[in-house]
This record gives structure tokens, sequence and C-alpha cells, in this order.
């Protein structure tokens, strides 16, 4: 008998639940006892026990929900299935289940000789569905080895110097041959002392099928040089690897490999830098010797640490040989290697191979951070493009290149922020090697910071592609990087808009407009409107126009694959078929957990929207009273949402943004909201409402899906924005009892009063250090306190009224301004500059007068330097504002000093995360689940001021939480629970990444995955 779909999902996902139930109940107790006690263990298959950091590949309870848009347009399971895992990575409660305990591959090695150990390594082969590298040290007193792995296709070796050392052997586990090669403790591997012959020394190296690498044999290992033969020895990191691989590293790229590396890892690391020419090159022609070392541990950000050393440098490593041989000392983590290798999809799963651009990251970060040329030839030469500096902008100009209009002192040097260049670097790996280079795109510029885009001020960059025979640029604003919570995430948007205008074809990318629905709507503000409500990733995608609905969805289908998957399977194969070439990605976490539920998830999207009601309360000289209620179609008690939200806008473009929340979930939404008297008269709407569960699925529901029609019939309206008196503005350093401000203030004249929340903006930026610019806005209206001649130096913010003969033009001469440094001089554009009120406005009180005030906080490990005012904003009761910025040292400017010899330039530190599961009702887990989650985190010089993390289900939506934190400087534990609600997808959810700042504007960001690449 045929079983309905939605009845096949409800089977399958029982029984999911049900091996997800099982695998949390197998416990691990630890290994003692000798090696064959060990093996016998591990050997037993009623054995529910198993080593407690089991990955969930070995599990196979990795869920991936498949989702299939039904008549409704909602989204339900069509299908669960499992998929693989990333392993080895450090999870942190994963239990192994009973059917799918670990294998053993055991042995000794015979022929050891004492004093002269041996290294016997496991390696996964080509094929495997996973990448394993693990070693085992053997002597002649413990000759024995034990590893147990999970299923899979593996090859054992042999590192060691002064012996004749035996091929690699193939192993597969389970066997599939009699006998099983390496089950036992008796199973052998033969190793052959080479007599010593005073003064010969002997290398040899033979080429392995089974292994990605070959096999080398010493005769002897010299004094000075390490591998992981001697691992243990004191002063180990001192040495330098001998590995053939190591030697190519020096000799090539000046990298001294120090410690215990052996031929796998630095033949990994060679495999990836052989194939920069460009670096080769840059090494002949100046010869640069650096010191690596690995580590077991993890490393923040992107695997690596680096010291810097030179002359001047205060903290050698190991002494003062040190800064006097190398440039800098870099630490490399060995998780940067797990998927470093291309490999083989495992045989009867298809063709292709898998990996990630972890490692390539690490070197990025490790061998451009520091060098501003090696970094602009690695842009120019995988990219293909240039990293505008500011005295270039003139040059381009006067040749008429197609590059931005601005003028140079607009913008500033990348090499300001060169952590920058390594997100834009490391993001832009991510896409295959055909959109490495991008037709068009040629110039990558940054605008100054503190500086937005005049045409569109919240935008954190912007792509100007102009066609595949055009060169054209991306911009980015500080704000792409110092606050934007997805930086790769960003790179990648802006990249994707010259892919769709510049490689895709016209005929391509008309099937993707008629996959995501999008017609042309001359009532749309962008143009473009789509009657499709539940196929987007993003409310951005779906409310603008089919190409920033292909930029958004061609970033998260490498980033985020998940989210495109469950939302728009659509989408996703289109991405996969015509701009992939068939590869695709898979999010590897090094923190997972398991989330269960037996009962029903929540797989559904809030219902549509059936009926919206506006009510409008108020007289034409009166605030109105707004009231809304959004109805929802009942299609069962999924059916429902937590919030709707949307931005209601009049018809010169201010706005409210209106949220509609409930405490539960319901399908009747309601709010009410006072749009006060002077705000915009006439018909206000909005043309997209967002409906959120609780389980964050959305529902983006266009202007053609619903109506909404507001009246304010305002008699007092104000349609003019408030204008600031240009040479007013000053700037000042003053103190008070929380340390030092910088204080902006000016005066405002405007048709109506200024708005009583948030009336002002301002922020100031050094050109003397790598800090971002710092922010702060004034808040409260004060329409009672008089006027004081004082009032700049005065420790109060906020905005003033005074009488308007304060704002008449000759006032403001005689009284407001100064021939300092601290006021303006900058002539700003006719439009913007604004001397005062003439004598006749002044004196009819037809605008308001208002004295503006902004303390921005120095930071108490703020650098010494001269402060700039780069930006103010200022804002009226009805939405209007204005926007002023200055160039590049233009504004007024102060001068710090923080009183320090050595600034705090230290991004915070971050160790031990540990990431736990627990659901609240065990006997009968229904998605609701206690997340706990444990980190130490410090900062030894100014202490931490934020963190931030984030959580991903298997869906791909995310979670944020910013955890409390202690005021200190030493190592602290931070613990956060978070507890996910009834309902709760289950599956495998991951801690994504944790970023953390400090006092002194340095952050961390530490991201918890990485993206493994499968190609056809």
């Amino acid at each position: 008998m045929a079983v309905p779909s939605k009845s096949r999902a409800v089977v399958l996902l029982w029984g999911m639940a049900l091996t997800l139930l099982r695998s949390a109940a197998a416990y691990n107790s630890p290994r003692v006892g000798t090696l064959a006690e060990q093996l016998k263990g591990a050997m037993n298959p009623n054995n529910a026990k198993s080593r407690s950091k089991a990955s969930f590949a070995e599990m196979g309870v990795f869920l991936e929900p498949k989702m299939i848009p039904d008549h409704d347009g909602n989204m339900v399971v069509s299908f669960l299935h499992t998929s693989n895992i990333s392993m080895d990575a450090g999870f942190d409660s994963a239990k192994m289940p009973v059917m799918d305990h670990m294998y053993p591959i055991a042995g000794q090695v015979a022929g050891l000789v004492t004093g002269n150990p041996v290294t016997v390594i496991l390696g996964t082969m080509y094929g495997a569905r996973f990448d394993i590298l693990m070693e085992r040290r053997a002597t002649a007193e413990s000759p024995g080895f034990l590893f147990e792995v999970p299923r899979g296709r593996y090859y054992i070796k042999i590192e060691a110097s002064g012996y004749h050392l035996p091929g690699v052997s193939r192993i597969t586990r389970p066997c599939k041959t009699n006998p099983c090669l390496y089950m036992t403790p008796d199973s052998r591997i033969a190793v052959y002392r080479i007599k010593d012959v005073s003064g010969v020394y002997r290398y040899n190296w033979e080429l392995q099928g089974t292994a990605p690498y070959g096999v080398e044999s010493l005769s002897m290992l010299p004094e000075n040089e390490a591998s992981v033969i001697n691992a243990n020895r004191p002063g180990i990191e001192t040495l330098m690897d001998y590995s053939d691989a190591a030697a190519k590293l020096k000799l090539f790229f000046g990298i001294e490999l120090h410690g215990t590396w052996g031929s796998e890892y630095a033949s990994r690391l060679y495999g990836i830098l052989d194939k920069w020419d460009w670096y080769k090159q840059e090494h002949r022609r100046e010869q640069k010797l650096q010191k690596w070392v690995l580590t077991d541990e993890p490393l923040y950000p992107q695997d690596v640490a680096i010291i810097r050393l030179n002359k001047n440098h205060n903290q050698p490593i190991n002494g003062s040989d040190d800064a006097n041989k190398y440039t800098q000392v870099v630490t490399l983590s060995k998780m940067a290697f797990t998927y470093a290798v291309k490999r083989a999809i495992e045989k009867g799963k298809g063709n292709g191979t898998y990996f990630s651009r972890r490692l390539h990251k690490a070197l990025i970060r490790a061998l451009c951070l520091h060098d501003p040329d090696n970094m602009r030839i690695l842009f120019h030469t995988m990219h293909d493009v240039q990293l505008v500096e500011p005295s270039q902008i003139g040059v381009f100009h006067s040749y008429g290149l197609s590059v931005s209009r601005y003028p140079a002192n607009h913008y500033q040097s990348w090499f300001q922020h060169p952590e920058e260049l390594v997100e834009l670097a490391t993001s832009w790996r991510e896409f295959p090697a055909g959109l490495q280079k991008i037709k068009g795109l040629k110039y990558l510029y940054r605008r100054k910071d503190g500086m937005v885009n005049p045409e569109t001020p919240t935008a954190a960059a912007i792509a100007y592609p102009r066609g595949p025979n055009v060169e054209s640029y991306i911009e980015f604003m500080e704000s792409a990087f110092a606050s934007y919570p997805d930086v790769p995430g960003l790179v990648l948007h802006e990249l994707s808009h010259f892919v769709h205008s510049n490689v895709v074809s016209p005929d391509m990318f008309a099937q993707w407009r008629d996959i995501g629905g999008w017609y042309r709507d001359p009532h749309d503000p962008d143009g473009w409107s789509t009657r499709l409500q539940t196929q987007f990733v993003s409310a951005y995608g779906h409310k603008k126009n089919p190409s920033e609905d292909f930029a958004t969805c061609l970033s998260d289908y490498v980033l985020n694959p998940n989210l495109l998957r469950s939302r728009a399977p659509r989408k996703y194969d289109f991405m996969r078929n015509h701009v992939m070439n068939g590869a695709y990605y898979v999010t590897k976490a090094s923190h997972e957990f398991l989330v269960l539920n037996l009962g029903n998830p929540d797989f559904m999207y809030p219902g549509r929207i059936t009926g919206v009601s506006v009510t409008v309360t108020g007289k034409t000289d009166e605030d109105k009273h707004v009231k809304f209620v959004i109805h929802l179609a009942n299609n069962g008690p999924n059916s429902c949402a937590k919030s709707a939200e949307f931005r209601l806008v009049s018809s010169v473009q201010t706005f409210v943004d209106v949220v509609l929340h409930n405490r539960e979930c319901s399908h009747v939404l309601e709010t009410e909201i006072v749009i006060n008297r002077t705000q915009k008269r006439g018909v206000w709407t909005t043309d997209q409402i967002i409906l959120v569960d609780d389980h964050r699925l959305h529902r983006y529901v266009g202007s053609a899906d619903f109506g909404m029609r507001v009246w304010i019939d305002n008699s007092a309206e104000d349609f003019l924005e408030p204008r600031a008196i240009t040479p007013s503005i000053s700037l000042n350093l003053l103190n008070n009892t929380e340390g030092t401000i910088a204080r902006a203030t000016w005066i405002v004249a405007d048709a109506g009063v200024l708005n009583s929340k948030e009336c002002a903006y301002a922020s100031v930026y050094s050109t003397t250090s790598n800090q971002y610019s710092l922010g702060s806005y004034a808040y409260g209206l004060d329409t009672t306190t008089p006027p004081h001649p004082g009032w700049r130096s005065g420790i109060w913010q906020g905005c003033r009224q005074v009488p308007s003969r304060m704002c008449d033009i000759s006032f403001v001469k005689s009284n407001e301004i100064e021939g300092t440094v601290n006021f303006n001089k900058y002539a700003f554009d006719e439009e913007s500059d604004f001397h005062g009120l003439s004598f006749h406005e002044a004196m009819a009180n037809v605008y308001g007068c208002f004295q503006v005030a902004v303390n921005i906080p120095l930071k108490k490990a703020a650098r010494s330097g001269n402060y700039y005012l780069s930006r103010i904003s200022t804002f009226d009761s009805a939405g209007n504002s204005q926007m002023l910025q200055w160039p590049k040292e233009e504004g007024p400017f102060v001068t710090y000093n923080s009183g320090r010899n050595d600034e705090d330039n230290y991004k915070p530190e971050l160790r031990n995360i540990r990431v736990e599961s627990k659901p609240t009702n065990p006997e009968h887990p229904n998605g609701e689940t206690v997340v706990h989650i444990n980190f130490e985190v410090r900062d030894i010089h100014s202490g931490i001021a934020g963190i931030v993390g984030l959580i991903r289900d298997p869906f791909g939506s995310g979670y944020y939480f910013s955890p409390d934190f202690k005021a200190e400087n030493n190592w602290q534990t931070v613990t956060f629970n978070y507890v996910l609600p009834k309902g709760s997808v289950p599956g495998v959810w991951h801690l994504s990444y944790l970023s953390i700042y400090d006092n002194a504007g340095n952050n961390l960001n530490a991201t918890l995955h990485e993206q493994v690449m499968v190609q056809g």
C-alpha cells in the first residue's frame, strides 16, 4: 500500500528520532588496561561503549531535511535522510550509538632498536567520506599501537630514521578480506635497521599508490633536525623538520618548519604553496626567513598565531636569535589540515572530489597580513583586481577610467586595516576556481572611516557592474568590517552581483527570474514584485529585485547551503547546475550538539495573510494613534506567527518601523503606534510584511498579496529636513567621571521640532591608528532649560530648544564661532553650506532653533593622536534628517594623549570552547532543549567589552546570543544557557562563531565551521 508523502515523512521522522535517542543514551567510559584488553573491548560488537568525542558522521544521524512547497506555498518535509559530517573535529557531547561501534586497527612494529623510536601514521585513503590523520609512537620497549576508527578505508605507514621502512598498507573497516589485516596485537609491521656507516647519509623516497604522499627513509637524523620520531625530546621546537617537503618550503618560500611536522603535514602545506608561483618569485627577489611551528591546539582567528620579529621587538621567541634571524614566527593549528587535501568521494556514492579552503585561508593570513606587497600581488594574481589607493584616484580620473566619481579624499588606504583584506581574500577563496577572476571586476575601493556613500548611506558595500567588457569596481564602507555581522556573506554578495551581470547569460537569468516568480511592477519602488512568499533566504532579496535575490542566494549557496536548500530547493538546484557546474558545499562544524524531537517538529511556515485592518484616531492637529491587526490563515497550530514587521513609508520616504509581536504564537497579530502631528500628511503604506514563527521560519509577503493604506491627516506636517549651521560645528575634548569624551556641538534650524528620542549622531576617526571610527547618539529634547553661554563645555548631551534669534546669521557669527581648529572650516556644497537664518526668518519664529551636543566616549584604551569629526546627523520629529560628512582630515579635530607608552593593538584571546545539549524532557523529547555553551576569554590589556555568538539549526537558521561576562582582564569562564522552544528542528545544530570585542576597538572573530566544496 502506498503511504501518503506527509505520513511517510512522519514515519521517517519517528524512526530517525528513535535513532537519535538511542545515540544520546550510549555513553562512554575511559579505556584503561593493556593494549590487548583495550582491543578486546573495541572488537566486541555488543559493547555499547565508545570514545566520547565521536562525530555525527560516525553516528550516522546528521539530519538534512529536504523541503518542498505544497499547494499553499508552505514548505513541508518531503523526506529525511542522513549524511556525513566532519570527523575528528572536537565534537562536544555526541555519543556513539550501539549499532555503529568503532573498529580497531592494531599491531606492533618489529625490529625496533632501543633509543630509536618510530611513528605509526594512520591516514584516510582517497574515497573516504572524511579525513583522518592520527599518530602513535612505538619504541622497542612498547612496540604496540592501536587506533579506533569508524567504518572507512585507511592507509598505515611508518616514519623513522635509521631504518629500512616498509611501504604503505591498505586497510578497510569493517574487513572485507580474510585474514583481516591489523586486527589483533600480533599483527606485525617490520622495519630493518640500517647499518651505521660513519659519515654516510642516505635518503630514499618511494611513491605510494594508496597514500597521497610517498614514504621517506633516512639513514640517520641529524642532530639539528626534528621529526615526529623525536617529538618528545626537550627543546624539539627549536629544531627544523627533516622531511623533503620541509626542505622545499625553506628553499622556495623561506618557511623553516620547526618542531614536530613530519612529511604528512609538511607535504599538505607545500602542496598548496607550490601553486603560489608569485610568492616564489617574491622570495627569490627578497630572501626573508620565517619560523613555523605546528600545534594541536585550536587558534583564532583562522588557525594562525603570528608574532612579528624585528630589532625593536621586546618579546622575541626563544631568545634574541629568533629576532635577528626571522621576520616572524607563525604557529599553525593542525585543525586547518583536515580537508586540505582534495579527496575522491567514496566509491558507490558518486564521482567527484571534496576539499576545504581552510588551510588556504590560514596561509593567506600568515603570509600576507603584515606584508602589503604580498597582499597586492595576491589580489592581482589570484583575482585580477587592484586595491585602489587614494593617490591613484586622480590618475584614474585623468585617464577617464570607469571608476568612482568621488574625489581621493573620500577614500583611504586598504592597509590602514589590513585585517579587512584578509577577510576579503579568504572569503573570495570560498568560490570555485572559475569565479576567482570575474569579468569586469577590476578595482576595490575603501571609503574613509566614518564616511558613508552619500547616495546610499545605509549600504555597507556597493557593487557597480557595467558589463563583462567594462572595468568597474566594488566600494566598501567601514560598516562592512567594523560592525557587519557576516563579513564573508557580504563579500560574496557583492561579488555575486558581478557574476549575475557579467557571467550569467541573459537567457539563463530569465530562467532565474521565472524560478523566483519575478515580474515588472511599476507600482513597486524597485520596479519588481513576486507573488512567491516562502522561497527566499532573506527579506532583502524578496523585497528588492531578482538581482538582489540572485546575490543573496549565491552567497548562501556557498556559506549557508542548508538555508537555501531548505527554503528554496529550485533556486539551490539552479545555482548548482547553471552557476557552479555541479559543485556544492557542505558545512562542517567543530562544536555540534543534538536536538531530539519525538513529537511534531514545526516545518510549516506561518499562514498567508487573510486580512489587514487599520484604524487611525486623532484630529488634524493631534498625534495619530494607528492600530494594526493582521489575520493569518489557520492551517493548524504550526501555521501561526510570533511576530510581523514592516516599514510604513510616506510619500517623501520618511518611515516608521512597525512590529506586531505576541508572547505566544498566534494567527492574529496586533499593535498600536503613534505618528506625531508633524509627520507627513497623506497616504502611508508598505510593500512587504515579514511573518516569523517560533522557529525562525519566515514568510515574506509582497505588496501584491495584501492591501494596506494608512491615511494621516496632519495639518502641521513638516517635510523639510533640519539644517545644521555649518560654521557652528565644533569638536572639543572634555573629561567626565567616566573618562575622556570628544564632544561635538552644533546649532540647528528646523521648521518643526527635533526628535524627542534620538535627535542627533556624530562620529570621529583617527588617522594615526588602526582603530575604527567612534560614534554616539544624542538622546532627548529639552524645551525648558534657558540658553547658557558655556553650553559647549558642559557635560550634558542631547538637544535643547533655544530662542529663534540664536539661529540668526549675525548672532551666530558674533557669539558661536571661534577661529580655532576645533570649529568647522570646510566649505560644503551650496545645498549643505548654511550659515544661519536671515533676520526676518529669525524674528518671524517660523523656524525652531536648537543646540545639539553629542558626547563620544573615547574608550579607556583609545589610541593617542588626532581625532577628526567625520560625520554628523540631525533628526526631527517628522522623520526628516540631514547628514553632513567631511573628507579625509578636513573636519574639526582634537588631539588626544592616552598617556600610555604602548597602545593596545592586541586581539582578545579565546580557548576551551565546550557545547552540550540536554532535552528538558528526556523520556519524551519534544524539541525543547537546554544548550550549555562554555568558553574562556581574556584581554590582558584593556579588558573585554562585548561578546556575540551564533548557533545554527539543521535548516541554516541563525540564533544570536550575547552572554554576560566579568569586567576583568584575566582568564574568565563565560557560561551561557540557551533554551530552544518546543517543536525545534531535530538533528545536529552547531555553534557557528564567536566574536569578542575589547575596550580598545580590537575584536576576535572565531569562525567555528568551514565550508567543504564537493565537485563532480
